[in-house]
């Protein structure tokens, strides 16, 4: 039995409508995934943490060390190192320790808080944004909160959680306060009794 030449059609555009939707979310710094699921990843380079706007730090864990070093991305980019990887830059920054480098695995930290595109990929998961002052609530889903800051202006994927709040716009329909705080809304498993 033959397969349907219509179908694999019909099949394969709806797969390139779906992918053209993901598009319109990607940020610097994060590549599209193909999986599946199809998700957006860090993109793992130097230049993928500074457009991310990630820090990295590496520190040694011997007692007779406690060298710390944090890497200064922009000048790393600006000299041609961008496409490296940071396992390539903590092999390179290693010591000659009789013993053995204790440079441990760098810690790569948000500093804006982990941006909204990095949680696309779960499904079901919602964005709460409270009013400080009358505890009122909006929920929306990730996407849709996405394109919310996207139409006013005000960010897009690469926000980060810890400056939503900044992003959203006052004042509170119910109490006219101007203070949010943003919260992530985690779905439940089947059957955890919550």
């Amino acid at each position: 039995m033959g397969a349907n030449p219509s179908r694999a059609k019909q099949l394969s555009r709806a797969e390139d409508r779906r992918l053209a939707g993901l598009a319109r979310y990607h940020a610097p710094g994060w590549r599209l995934d193909l999986g599946p699921p199809e998700r957006f990843v860090p993109d793992k380079t130097l230049l993928g943490f500074l457009q991310r706007g990630q820090t990295v730090l590496l520190r040694c864990q011997r007692k007779d060390c406690g060298r710390r070093v944090e890497p200064d991305l922009e000048a790393l980019v600006r000299s041609g190192y961008g496409h490296l990887s940071s396992a390539v830059l903590q092999e390179a920054l290693s010591c000659s320790h009789p013993l053995g480098c204790g440079l441990a695995r760098p810690v790569e930290a948000y500093p804006r808080g982990v941006p909204l595109i990095a949680y696309l990929a779960h499904d079901g998961l919602m964005i709460s944004i409270t009013c400080v002052g009358c505890r009122r609530a909006v929920t929306l889903t990730v996407p849709a909160m996405i394109d919310r800051l996207i139409a006013s202006g005000r960010g897009d994927a690469s926000t980060g959680m810890q400056e939503l709040a900044r992003c959203v716009r006052g004042p509170c329909r119910n109490c006219a306060g101007g203070l949010f705080e943003p919260a992530l809304l985690w779905p439940q498993a089947p059957g955890s009794g919550a």
